[in-house]
């Protein structure tokens, strides 16, 4: 299994975007689940999203590449 965790900031419309985009992501090939911590006040959120393989886990980086330009500041992959 495979982990993805991203580390964003900004205003609550870009945390309400990153939110989204990992509710979509239950549909996605080799989706196994996610966790999101959000600070609406401060306007962070920190996501983790796990995936069956690393094939699965690239393809979801492919895919966040969107979630770059609201405001991540640190995505990584981790084996677990």
């Amino acid at each position: 299994m495979f982990a993805r965790v991203i580390a964003a900031e900004g205003a609550g419309h870009a945390i309400a975007a990153v939110t989204e985009q990992f509710a979509d992501a239950r549909g996605q090939s080799g989706f196994s689940g996610f966790c999101l911590l959000a600070n609406r006040e401060e306007g962070k959120v920190v996501t983790i999203s796990l995936w069956n393989s690393l094939p699965d886990a690239q393809a979801a980086e492919a895919r966040a590449e969107a979630a770059r330009s609201m405001g991540v500041h640190h995505a990584s992959r981790r084996d677990v």
